[in-house]
């Protein structure tokens, strides 16, 4: 009696092609997901007070669309946020997956929930120091590539009694 094994390579060198298809839903995420349908996905990615908030005691609201599933997301985007804005970490807390609040990031978060979901928050970030510095300067009366920051306290390099702080 001649048993033929088949195992998968065997099948697979028996056959003329393998054809593989998948089908569903485009996935797109952050800003092209929300400009799609805005109504339907939560608050505009465009909008600066989507992704950072300053509240009137200094501390900072950073809303992240994704989830943390056990990386430490939240740690590692409060630390990005932080240093952006020059504030203390304890300063920074991070708002994640509230659609209510959050921008749609898209999608579950594992490994690539910090390598794609900080990007935004990081411009985010960079650009609420920009403006808060540009209206420390209109306030203080001066160009604003003469302030500096610290921890939240935006001063005239030149004299540091003259500040004002993002809140």
């Amino acid at each position: 009696m001649n048993i033929l094994l088949l195992n998968r390579r065997n099948f697979l060198q028996t056959q003329v092609a393998l054809v593989v298809g998948a089908s569903g839903a485009v996935i797109v995420t952050d800003a092209a997901a929300q400009a799609a349908a805005p109504a339907l996905l939560g608050p505009p990615p465009t909008a600066l007070d989507t992704w950072i908030r300053i509240a009137a005691d200094g501390s900072v609201v950073a809303n992240f669309g994704k989830m943390d599933c056990g990386q430490g997301l939240d740690l590692a985007i409060a630390q990005i946020v932080a240093e952006e804005l020059d504030v203390a970490l304890d300063k920074v807390n991070v708002t994640m997956g509230d659609t209510r609040l959050s921008p749609n990031q898209g999608g579950g978060s594992a490994s690539t929930g910090l390598r794609t979901g900080a990007i935004p928050l990081r411009n985010a970030a960079a650009e609420a120091r920009r403006v808060l510095v540009e209206a420390a300067a209109m306030k203080l009366g001066v160009e604003a590539v003469c302030l500096s920051v610290e921890n939240g306290r935006v001063f005239l390099m030149s004299d540091s009694a003259k500040s004002i702080t993002y809140a």
